[in-house]
């Protein structure tokens, strides 16, 4: 199981619920004794440019993913606004051998009328074609179909499943996965409520972990899993999601 988590999730979160944290290294460091292989980096608004990203050599560390939540911002479908913010990003990780950047489209970036689901596959298709070795992965919180339109129109668009947003959505993930599956190469492993409910610790919410590994294997499916469940306790970071581990690699074993 290639078992990821978001950036953060290491450390308190002194600089936010899910940033960057000062001693980014460290997170890196403890990835063995969590059973973990690689972590996906985050891009805020708080930080944006003055990230570590952009300034330290970040090639011998093994990023799974570069997450420009920066972007999340109507402003996403503009033309300029969508060069000056992922075009970087993308360069900088060419540079540092990452494979694949991820563009939320939620919240303030969610695609809910044609026009922008057109301005944005147009953005998308300038961003393929200029970084041709790197894959673009989607994260959106819409339906099937017009998340399968976005990701089609490119071979290096690829999407990033998050199992809570699309729960939170009430979708019938058996239905969703079944329409989308050749293009998930993440899985964001997070428990939420029906009807937009909050994260919740494993368990806790409406997630059917069971339902989806089951569907997953159905399909072969061998790319990313990443960790962005809830927090637990200030200071109790990595006996948290060491457990949170051995919960999700029980659960792979049982069915693939």
């Amino acid at each position: 199981m290639n078992l990821s988590i978001l950036q953060g999730r290491l450390s308190s979160p002194e600089l936010g619920y899910q940033e960057t944290p000062a001693d980014w290294k460290r997170e890196f460091s403890l990835l063995e004794r969590a059973g973990l292989s690689s972590i996906e980096w985050v891009i805020t608004k708080k930080q944006m440019f003055n990230n570590p990203f952009f300034n330290d050599d970040l090639s011998v560390y093994p990023v799974s993913v570069v997450c420009a939540d920066h972007v999340i911002d109507e402003r996403v479908f503009e033309k300029g606004f969508f060069f000056d913010h992922i075009f970087p990003v993308c360069e900088m990780s060419q540079e540092w051998g990452v494979k694949a950047v991820a563009i939320p489209l939620l919240e303030a970036s969610e695609v809910n009328t044609r026009e922008k689901k057109d301005r944005i596959i147009e953005n998308l298709i300038d961003c393929c074609n200029a970084f041709k070795g790197l894959d673009i992965n989607i994260e959106a919180e819409t339906d099937a179909d017009t998340l399968l339109d976005i990701v089609s129109s490119h071979e290096n668009l690829k999407i990033t499943y998050d199992t809570g947003n699309l729960t939170a959505l009430n979708v019938d993930h058996d239905l969703y996965i079944d329409k989308i599956y050749d293009k998930i190469t993440n899985i964001h492993l997070k428990d939420r409520s029906h009807n937009y409910g909050s994260s919740k610790r494993y368990g806790e919410g409406d997630t059917d972990f069971d339902l989806i590994f089951k569907k997953l294997a159905s399909l072969n499916y061998n790319g990313i899993f990443t960790l962005q469940m809830a927090r637990g306790d200030n200071g109790n970071e990595l006996s948290h999601v060491k457990d949170i581990a051995k919960i999700f690699r029980r659960l792979h074993e049982k069915h693939f």
